[in-house]
């Protein structure tokens, strides 16, 4: 029997009861017709246009799709040279620009947004501080630094827009606030970076100059793989191994359990989410097909 995804919204008694009133409420049902056979979708980003950019890991394509789920583009294919791939691990879309972590490559390739390539940052780099390794998240922030996940030797890396490396943070001496295995970086409006560390099995939190600020929903017995920093402040996490969502207080504390009663089919394979304003994307693989939930 198939499992269905459920939604955990953290709240106050207040929010508890707005939720329990309305909640997220299933909008509509996307289907990608994207891939050739073997490919599958695993990372996937939302514009502020409302269009989506899809990475077929299999078939290492990086992919534009029109709000209908219609291919308008693509670029990849296996390689080494600028825009091919290597096991592209996640994406991240700005106003501007794309950000794929090319795995394999041990790089992050950046393309505007019809899929033109830009530039690339290089993990190979005569600087230890400097170097990465299988990144297996990028993020830009607000004031458009970027970070970089680095989950071999346990480390965020952050650098300019051009390029120019700031800091790296969350090794050895940090503590409580050690990474393990990074997997998934967010970045608030108010310039916190949120990590996903597998590894501990922990939501991390940092400000922007790299100092812990601690553990977000601590005591949440989880396997949390993607982390996302909404615009109201909140925070969504997805444990994909368990096919849960919770969704936490901008605190880091509260959180509590609604369903998606509206949504009778169930979310088969959840591997990726997304969110601008109110509404709450999922991709869920398997089905080639992108839910769209809005909040209300």
């Amino acid at each position: 029997m198939k499992k269905k995804l459920f939604i955990y919204i953290s709240a106050s008694l207040l929010s508890s009861q707005l939720y329990a009133q309305s909640g997220w409420i299933f909008e509509r049902e996307i289907t990608v017709d994207c891939c050739p056979e073997g490919g599958r979708l695993t990372k996937f980003d939302v514009s502020f246009s409302g269009d989506f950019y899809a990475i077929d890991q299999n078939e290492n394509r990086l992919l534009k799709l029109s709000k209908n789920g219609r291919v308008e583009k693509w670029i990849g294919g296996f390689g080494w040279r600028k825009e091919q791939f290597d096991t592209p691990s996640d994406i991240w879309v700005t106003g501007l620009d794309i950000f794929v972590s090319d795995k394999n490559n041990h790089r992050i390739q950046r393309f505007d947004m019809e899929l033109n390539y830009i530039s690339t940052l290089e993990g190979d780099n005569e600087s230890a501080d400097m170097e990465f390794e299988y990144p297996s998240s990028v993020a830009q922030s607000q004031r458009g630094n970027v970070y970089v996940a680095d989950p071999v030797n346990g480390k965020v890396i952050k650098f300019s827009g051009d390029g120019e490396f700031l800091l790296e943070f969350g090794g050895i001496g940090y503590g409580r606030g050690r990474l393990i295995e990074p997997v998934s970086i967010a970045v608030s409006l108010n310039e916190k970076v949120l990590i996903a560390d597998i590894g501990k099995n922990q939501i991390l939190e940092y400000d922007e100059f790299g100092n812990f600020l601690g553990i977000v929903g601590e005591g949440l017995q989880y396997e949390p793989s993607i982390v996302v920093a909404a615009e109201t402040g909140g925070i969504l996490v997805l444990d994909e191994e368990n096919m849960t969502l919770y969704s936490i207080e901008k605190d880091g504390r509260g959180y509590s359990k609604i369903e998606l009663p509206e949504y009778e089919m169930g979310i088969v394979s959840p591997i990726d989410l997304a969110v601008r304003g109110n509404k709450l994307y999922i991709l869920d693989s398997n089905e080639k097909r992108i839910i769209t939930f809005v909040h209300r």
